[in-house]
């Protein structure tokens, strides 16, 4: 006969490992992106733009790109050997040279042909890094740190397209920010918990349903897991971001955010708090719910043409549009008022270093923790600084 540790052993559980990632973009088209225009640059800039053997004659920007700031520009000189008069070259956004030869090119068209190429390639590496975020309009006003993050099942025999991403087989989507407390305590908020997997295969399962496919969705794990799977990495993902807690959103507010056409009332009045206790037990942790201001939608932030507009509760404009949302939130915050939400909450503060979170399970505290007697806020800085082997356990590598 096996023991259960040598048929545990014999499992093979690489298939349900989750990876935790942000959406980025991929590409970018900069097409009809320019505006004309005709802005000199004076001859003591030359050099630090990279702007040499450009003679005695004139510069001028002529065409800079409308949002990320990279400019065309014409240098119009003539010398003894030179037959043509006007040489254009490309510009980026700190304003330095990036056309691969010193004379440019010959026409104003194959130079933004050839800036086009070189934002396309930059823009390709540099979005890889940055993160989307598509659905902060439907988060609570105020707080910062915005992000958006996936649970992916990456390494799984079917493939599931999700409703709301382009990322494929993302078990659980996770909405968050950072925000204060009306003690000061900074906690992790939670604003929503969705699967659309698991949401979708709810759907194939009943016999009634309106909502099903064409192609059923495959099978998933953690089907009746991933809230629990969620809560866990979220706590440790709430020490390493620094966060003295951990809170989420009530089914109260839930209800009132999408009159019943969003997450099931269930999950967030039952299976999320019972998660949380069963996190809370196994880690010696307190859970209590916390009073936490939101502003009121007597100011309402949204992204017009023209910029980040802050408007009324009827929907009137207060001020001219903001260039950042935070600007914007910051103008709302100290323009309307606030109220006071109790939301649920799990405090983290003290928490020795979690070293691993179990795939399934809460298991016990020595499966999570490291035997360091280190603060939990500067073992959390030195965590996000140098990962450990034992994470991939449950692979939680930083999105």
């Amino acid at each position: 006969m096996l023991s259960q540790a040598q048929v545990l052993a014999l499992i093979d559980l690489r298939h349900v490992v989750p990876k935790l990632v942000s959406e980025s973009r991929f590409g970018f088209l900069a097409q009809a992106g320019w505006r004309e225009c005709c802005q000199r640059i004076p001859p003591k800039e030359f050099k630090r733009r990279g702007l040499l053997g450009v003679g005695h004659g004139m510069v001028h920007i002529r065409f800079r790109h409308r949002s990320l700031g990279w400019s065309i520009v014409r240098t119009r000189y003539r010398d003894l050997i030179a037959e043509r008069t006007d040489w254009w070259s490309v510009l980026d956004e700190k304003g330095r040279l990036v056309t691969p030869t010193a004379q440019g090119f010959e026409a104003p068209e194959d130079t933004i042909e050839f800036a086009e190429l070189q934002i396309s390639r930059r823009f390709d590496r540099w979005g890889k890094d940055q993160a989307i975020a598509k659905w902060e309009r439907f988060s609570l006003p105020g707080g910062d740190g915005y992000r958006e993050l996936l649970l992916q099942i990456d390494d799984w025999m079917g493939t599931y397209g999700p409703r709301h991403y382009r990322t494929r087989n993302v078990l659980v989507h996770i909405r968050t920010s950072m925000r204060s407390t009306e003690s000061g305590r900074r906690v992790l908020f939670l604003d929503e918990i969705q699967s659309d997997w698991h949401a979708d295969l709810h759907a194939e399962a009943k016999p009634d349903s309106g909502k099903k496919h064409d192609m059923p969705p495959p099978d998933a794990p953690f089907r009746k897991e991933w809230p629990l799977l969620s809560m866990k990495l979220m706590v440790w993902w709430a020490q390493r971001l620094g966060a003295e807690g951990l809170a989420w959103s009530s089914a109260e507010l839930q209800l009132a955010r999408w009159r019943g056409y969003g997450p099931p009332e269930t999950l967030y009045r039952t299976v999320l708090p019972d998660a949380a206790r069963a996190v809370a037990k196994t880690l010696g942790l307190t859970f209590e719910t916390t009073a936490v201001p939101v502003r009121a939608n007597g100011r309402q932030v949204e992204l017009t043409p023209q910029g980040w507009q802050v408007n009324a509760r009827d929907g009137a404009p207060v001020t001219k549009p903001f260039q950042t949302r935070a600007q914007a939130e910051r103008f709302a915050d100290h323009t309307g008022h606030f109220v006071s939400l109790d939301l649920p909450v799990i405090w983290i503060d003290g928490l020795d270093r979690i070293m691993a979170v179990p795939l399934y399970g809460t298991a016990s505290s020595s499966a999570w923790l490291s035997k360091s007697s280190k603060p939990a806020g500067q073992a959390a800085t030195e965590e996000y600084k140098r990962p450990t082997k034992a994470f991939q356990a449950c692979s939680v590598g930083p999105p």
